[in-house]
């Protein structure tokens, strides 16, 4: 009876195991929630994957998309951080692209699971487009009319925060351009010199012979 007790304890110790073990999606593995189609752009990894006729669920992260068209989405998942607390201002949390046939249908995106009080700026086609309080709440919303296809990404920080991490991170980049420029610079004055020197030696040397 005790070895049974142990077998059974045992399996539902591996079972448990399993349901929280990460979820492997690869490209061609799409979700229907309603009008929306969600596929990936290659494989990616989550802890949890659930779908409703009305949302969409992926780690802690939940889509909610009013479709303005009534027509048939594609979201198509690019990226996702692993824990957007500890992502840092300017790292990427999330990137998809989302497309229509259509043209001018007004779209809402309400996307849930980010820290609370915190600044995340949108970035649509890699161009700047607006920064978002979160507030007391984790959603970060925005809408689009302008389709028929779109890269989104939402990154930490307030766009004024991008903007002078990306301006610190060109520094070295700057640096290390005006370091060549100096030593090409160095190079041709040297040669120059150098040039200048054999001349003086040809004519000093042509001036003895005749």
């Amino acid at each position: 009876m005790k070895l049974k007790l142990i077998s059974l304890m045992l399996i539902s110790i591996l079972i448990l195991s399993f349901t929280v073990s990460a979820v492997k999606v690869l490209p061609g593995v799409t979700y229907v929630s309603g009008d929306i189609i969600y596929g990936f752009a290659w494989q990616m990894n989550f802890s949890v994957i659930s779908v409703n006729n009305s949302w969409m669920l992926f780690n802690s992260t939940n889509f909610t998309i009013q479709n303005g068209c009534g027509e048939t989405m594609n979201i198509t998942m690019q990226f996702m951080h692993e824990n957007y607390t500890n992502a840092t201002t300017g790292d990427s949390c999330l990137q998809f692209n989302a497309s229509y046939n259509s043209t001018g249908c007004l779209t809402y995106f309400n996307i849930t699971g980010f820290d609370a009080h915190e600044n995340y700026t949108l970035y649509v086609d890699s161009i700047f487009n607006q920064t978002i309080y979160t507030g007391a709440g984790t959603v970060v919303r925005f809408e689009c009319s302008d389709w028929s296809g779109h890269d989104f990404d939402i990154r930490k920080g307030h766009g004024t925060q991008l903007l002078r991490v990306q301006a610190t991170e060109n520094v070295p980049n700057m640096i290390s351009l005006a370091n060549n420029v100096v030593i090409i610079l160095g190079t041709a004055l040297i040669i120059s010199a150098i040039l200048i020197i054999i001349g003086f030696m040809y004519s000093a040397q042509k001036g003895e012979m005749n």
